[in-house]
């Protein structure tokens, strides 16, 4: 696993998705779409509080910047945590297959780890869409774009978690394990319209 840590430089991260190392991948890059994602909306709230004119929402963008803050503090660690889950399923399918049974335990603990980050990112990026709905809506007008581009950021990032989730929880031995996991696909799912919307409502406004 090619290290990113917390300190990297966004040229030093994508510079290691671009390396020939399996992590940081596409999990990695979902969970860092979600943070800025969270950043944008964040941003669209401040700056409708820094104008008095908005004031009627002021109290309801302070909660949304502050959820915002908190997403994107949780999906930079997810960053991390992805790529780490990701290389010990690795870890696990090159164990020797003459021990099958500790083998096939251990790919399933390591799958159901490589699945529930992306879901984790996934909840992340649901909550990000919600909150850039509102924004897109109600904030001032001059950042409401951002706001949408955060919807569209975390929009990218729920297909990704949706494909990561599906490639892994196939090796998860767990029933209920498995049925969580697609429940958590049907969420990311039920989320895609509600980016979409936010981005299109945006763009009504604009070409009007």
């Amino acid at each position: 696993m090619t290290e990113v840590g917390a300190g990297a430089t966004i040229e030093e991260f994508v510079a290691a998705l671009a390396s020939d190392s399996p992590t940081p991948g596409g999990g990695s890059a979902a969970a860092a779409g979600v943070a800025l994602g969270a950043a944008l909306v964040a941003m669209s709230g401040r700056l409708t509080l820094a104008r008095k004119r908005y004031r009627s929402v002021h109290a309801e963008m302070e909660r949304i910047v502050a959820d915002a803050d908190e997403i994107r503090a949780g999906a930079l660690t997810l960053i991390e945590l992805d790529a780490a889950a990701y290389s010990g399923l690795l870890e696990a399918y090159r164990l020797p297959r003459a021990s099958k049974a500790a083998r096939s335990e251990a790919v399933a603990a390591a799958a159901w780890e490589a699945s529930r980050v992306p879901a984790l990112v996934g909840d992340l990026a649901i909550e990000v869409i919600d909150l850039a709905s509102i924004v897109a809506t109600k904030a001032n007008p001059h950042v409401r774009s951002d706001a949408a581009a955060g919807a569209a950021l975390a929009r990218a990032a729920s297909r990704i978690c949706e494909m990561n989730i599906a490639a892994n929880m196939g090796s998860v031995a767990d029933r209920a394990a498995r049925a969580e996991l697609k429940r958590s696909c049907d969420r990311l799912r039920d989320g895609l319209a509600r980016a979409d919307s936010a981005a299109d409502r945006v763009l009504v406004e604009l070409r009007s």
